[in-house]
């Protein structure tokens, strides 16, 4: 007998896609106190912050980044 199988959903976003993506991500981190400027990093601020405000941190510069350079990228769940 074999077990349950699991198909993982994969996804590309477009350059102009990652504009919106990227507006959102910087609210969410202005709504969670996160600075998202690339000094910021390693910074004493960043030992207040919450749990979920460092991965909204790194999200926020990683989707900047991508906007910045004009890509877009793939992403997968499972």
């Amino acid at each position: 007998m074999v077990g349950p199988e699991w198909e993982p959903w994969i996804r590309v976003l477009r350059p102009e896609e990652m504009r919106g993506i990227s507006w959102d991500l910087k609210l969410l981190c202005q709504e969670e106190g996160a600075s998202i400027s690339k000094r910021s990093h390693g910074g004493g601020s960043e030992k207040s912050m919450s749990y979920l405000g460092r991965y909204l941190q790194e999200a926020c510069r990683f989707a900047e980044g991508l906007v910045e350079d004009g890509r877009g990228m793939v992403y997968m769940i499972g």
